[in-house]
Parts: structure tokens; sequence; C-alpha cells
């Protein structure tokens, strides 16, 4: 997919500067980042729903696609992020907590992936001061899959369904991170329509680069 015109290209400079998620340092100074964004909770951000009919994804009825229930993410799941994504961004940081609270904290929105009423996968958006806070602009924070249930689509359908979240919430963008040598994911994002824009150095805490990607939400 192609970029957004003009805007996009002036502001593509200070996207892909050397300044990580959380400052010089990349992730570094995640925690720091997280108090400050406490102030102004990404839930503040949600439109006012005028009917019944306009209601978001937030309160939705569960709905089934290939035996995968997606639900919106509660408070109730912080535990299942946590562990998942200790497990799944180890080699890239500790994540675990720092996730969950995005979550607990309303930084994040979330939704979560069932299989048979287990939680089995989840995604979640916000928006980010150091991806250029401009309106429209919003970034997938994370996403996860338990290993037992990985390459069966979950993935896909998360972040179908994050997507469709962005958009209700005025999202014309969405932009993400994630390890330059994470293949299978890079695919999964491509796959979807995401285009590399550039790479961070270092922006990890266990150091490795970071692809950054974006895609128009149409």
């Amino acid at each position: 997919m192609g970029s957004s015109g003009e805007a996009w290209n002036k502001e593509k400079e200070d996207v892909m500067g050397n300044r990580g998620r959380f400052g010089k340092y990349g992730d570094i100074k995640r925690v720091a980042k997280l108090r400050d964004a406490r102030k102004r909770p990404f839930s503040s951000l949600r439109p006012k729903e005028s009917n019944a009919k306009e209601r978001v994804l937030s309160q939705r009825k569960l709905h089934k696609i290939r035996g995968i229930e997606v639900r919106p993410g509660h408070n109730e799941d912080a535990e299942f992020v946590r562990a998942l994504s200790e497990r799944a961004f180890e080699k890239y940081g500790d994540y675990g907590d720092v996730i969950a609270k995005w979550l607990e904290s309303g930084v994040g929105e979330a939704v979560v992936g069932l299989r048979e009423g287990r939680a089995c996968g989840f995604a979640m958006i916000g928006t980010t001061a150091e991806l250029g806070a401009l309106p429209g602009r919003f970034e997938l924070l994370a996403i996860g899959v338990v290993e037992s249930e990985r390459r069966k689509g979950i993935a896909s359908r998360l972040l179908k369904e994050v997507l469709a979240l962005a958009k209700t919430r005025g999202g014309k963008e969405l932009l993400l991170h994630t390890g330059s040598d994470n293949t299978a994911a890079i695919r999964l994002f491509q796959k979807a329509g995401f285009e590399v824009i550039g790479v961070k150095k270092g922006f990890y805490p266990r150091g490795q680069d970071a692809i950054v990607m974006r895609i128009e939400i149409l």
C-alpha cells in the first residue's frame, strides 16, 4: 500500500529518527513513559456512542470465526497478557509487567482471542507520541499467540480486529515495531498490507534492531 501523501513524507524523518519508542535509549524508558501516559489514557480518546447501532468492538457480543472467539480485553485479562508477553517477548526485554500495565491503565486497548473459552492470544493498540502524535495515528503495541495455537490464523484474525478497532477510533494509519530478526512477524504484517518504512538500531532493551512498519487504514 502507498503512503498518505506529502504530509506523511514530511513526517517520516521525525518518525524514523534515532529516538526509540521511549526516548533516545529505545524501549528502556518505557516505565517512565507509561507513568506519564496514565494522565491521558487511551480510553479517553474513544468517541461517544449516539445509539446502540454505533457501538464499537468494546461493546460487541462475542463472535466466532474458525472456532476462535474475539472479545474486548479487560483488566481481568492482565495476568494472561503478562504471562504471554513474558514468554513471547523475553528475547527483546522484560515486557510482561509493562504490557499488562498498558492494559490496566487504559494506555492500550486490547482484543483477546479465545478457543473453547480459553484465552489463546491478544493484540493491543494505542496512541504514541514517539511516532509522532498526530490525529488518526495509532501504534500496534503488542500482538501474541500462545505457542500451541500458533500458525492457525489466530494472529491474522487478531490483527484484522485491531485494524477495525483503530478505524472506529478515527484511525487513519497504524504503525508498529517488530524485531528485525522476527521473520515470521514481518511476513504476517506484510501479508496484512503493512510496508517497511525503516529500521531503528538498538531499539530494544537487549540491543536488537527494530523494523518499523506502517499501513493505511481504509
